[in-house]
């Protein structure tokens, strides 16, 4: 085979994974740069909205609010929209350990699962406890909040813009 075939073979072959990968794109729903209505709590628009202020070219892969049909079949905080998962983006989203620490000093958060790891202001309150649900969280944070503070919608303190 020559060599312009193999690059005719690899440009059609990556154009192929493009194609799928656009097709899965389409297929999850969005969240956008900074949501002032819509779907989920005031408080939780409002934090999305300030991680995407300070680290605009990060990665919103896992980014979620509502919870999808598999959230909706057992108890969710993201069914009510009470919780934020937030992308891990060690090139440019925000350092995911400092931003957990930040989250756990609002009043308004009720816990947070990040790395296998999950902390509330309630269960042993300042300790990391292990986490073995299904899901480790190990390529997105997931904060929950208080339903009785969802409305609060004042700036959140979420650190330094330090990367990953």
């Amino acid at each position: 085979m020559s060599i312009a075939k193999y690059i005719a073979a690899g440009l059609a072959a990556v154009a192929a994974a493009y194609l799928a990968f656009r097709a899965r794109v389409a297929e999850v729903p969005a969240v956008t740069a900074a949501p002032t209505s819509g779907p989920g709590a005031p408080a939780i628009r409002k934090l999305l909205a300030q991680v995407n202020a300070t680290w605009p070219g990060r990665s919103k892969a896992s980014d979620g609010i509502m919870g999808d049909a598999a959230h909706q079949a057992r108890a969710s905080d993201h069914n009510t929209g009470d919780a934020i998962d937030i992308t891990l983006d060690s090139a440019n989203g925000p350092d995911l350990d400092a931003l957990a620490e930040a989250l756990l000093g609002d009043p308004r958060t009720k816990y947070v699962i990040w790395n296998k790891r999950i902390r509330s202001r309630t269960v042993e309150p300042g300790k990391w406890r292990p986490y073995a649900g299904s899901n480790p969280h190990t390529k997105h944070l997931h904060l929950s909040i208080d339903a009785a503070n969802r409305s609060d919608d004042r700036a959140w303190n979420i650190g330094s813009p330090r990367i990953a």
